[in-house]
């Protein structure tokens, strides 16, 4: 994934670094989604699997916010 990253930046920005607003960009907008993700999954959560599987998605949900928060304060 983070290779993947490297190379969408490149292409996006040829005289790309490490620490580049683009790069600051990229991974807010996929922890956003990440985010938003696990929000409608929770809102489907149903019954003593989906409340098993809930637990876990709201773990999940807690550390991309933690993550959100970092990004944004650097």
């Amino acid at each position: 994934i983070d290779e993947c990253k490297k190379r969408f930046m490149r292409g996006y920005d040829p005289d790309w670094s490490a620490g580049s607003s683009v790069e600051k960009y990229f991974n807010i907008y996929f922890c956003l989604e990440r985010i938003l993700m696990l929000n409608r999954k929770l809102r489907g959560s149903t019954g003593f699997v989906s409340k098993l599987k809930s637990f876990n998605q709201r773990r999940y949900l807690n550390y991309f916010k933690q993550e959100l928060v970092s990004i944004v304060k650097v």
